[in-house]
């Protein structure tokens, strides 16, 4: 594993930087668990990419090199689905792609990265006079991708539905 780990490292820092590679005890340790705090795996990194086309590069060296990649958002989840299950694997964090691009009060429409932290996203809506209608309890933390992948609701879900309901579109990665 050691070995693997040394060729992984060095396939990834052709196309990112030193400081997107996380490789301190302290940074995977704290990605072993999410809110849940039911820990399994270390990763053998924590990545964090800047750009689309670096998740593509790294989602691609998964595929060649057959380790398991695990998305990564503000960490409130409470079903484990952020822990690494494998020894294997890398987690991804989405804590740099934290951009609202558009709040369009006239389509009804927020734009925004998968980092974004739901109640940034509230507050953008609001200044714009609008709703933004996923409100989980852990709003100050939890984050837009991290929403879609746990299918967040909060209070308004009963009248307005889960996340899934009020997603227009979304680009990702597979």
């Amino acid at each position: 594993d050691q070995a693997f780990a040394r060729e992984l490292r060095t396939r990834l820092e052709t196309f990112m930087s030193d400081e997107g590679i996380g490789q301190a005890a302290n940074t995977r340790i704290e990605c072993a668990t999410d809110a849940t705090d039911l820990r399994l795996e270390l990763p053998l990194f924590v990545l964090f990419p800047e750009t689309t086309e670096q998740v593509q590069k790294i989602v691609r060296l998964a595929n060649e090199l057959g380790f398991g990649v695990i998305p990564r958002g503000g960490v409130t989840g409470l079903t484990g689905g952020a822990i690494p299950m494998f020894a294997r694997s890398v987690v991804l964090s989405l804590a740099r792609f934290k951009k609202i691009i558009d709040v369009n009060p006239d389509t009804k429409r927020l734009t925004a990265q998968a980092g974004v932290i739901t109640l940034d996203a509230i507050k953008a809506a609001a200044e714009q006079d609008l709703l933004f209608t996923v409100d989980p309890a852990s709003k100050a933390g939890s984050t837009l991708g991290g929403n879609i992948s746990e299918n967040s609701g909060g209070p308004f879900a009963f009248e307005y539905g889960t996340t899934i309901d009020n997603i227009a579109s979304f680009e990702m990665v597979t």
